[in-house]
């Protein structure tokens, strides 16, 4: 009874000295320090994470042996064609000399150009398609 008292007397003096709101944010902070709050705790890694892990290992070998096979079978296949039109279809000997068919003579006109000689078959579609 004596403690209540005295502890009583202590707030009350406090009180007067600092103000209300001082004297309560301090016995906030005092019950928040002094109150025991549960805490989880735990050594070593959860079990779940081994279980995971060991999912995701069997996951990446499924990934490799069923999927990454048959992509790397298209893979080939696709790249079989690109040497076939790289080799056959484009040779890129075929294009560099269409390349140098198409530039300009040195010193001609457009009246030089459309003065020279075609072939018989050629000037037939031509006057064909004038007409």
């Amino acid at each position: 009874m004596l403690k209540q008292k005295s502890v009583t007397r202590f707030l009350g003096q406090c009180w007067k000295a600092f103000g209300g709101r001082v004297v309560i944010v301090l016995l906030l902070i005092g019950v928040l320090v002094l109150a025991p709050i549960g805490a989880n705790g735990q050594l070593g890694l959860d079990p779940c994470c081994a279980i995971i892990s060991a999912g995701l290992q069997s996951i990446s070998g499924l990934l490799k042996s069923v999927v990454a096979k048959p992509l790397s079978q298209i893979q080939q296949i696709e790249q079989q064609g690109v040497n076939f039109e790289q080799q056959v279809v484009y040779p890129a000997s075929a294009i560099t000399s269409a390349r140098g068919l198409g530039q300009p003579i040195p010193g001609a006109t457009a009246a030089d150009v459309a003065g020279l000689p075609v072939a018989d078959e050629q000037r037939h579609v031509a006057h064909a398609a004038a007409a």
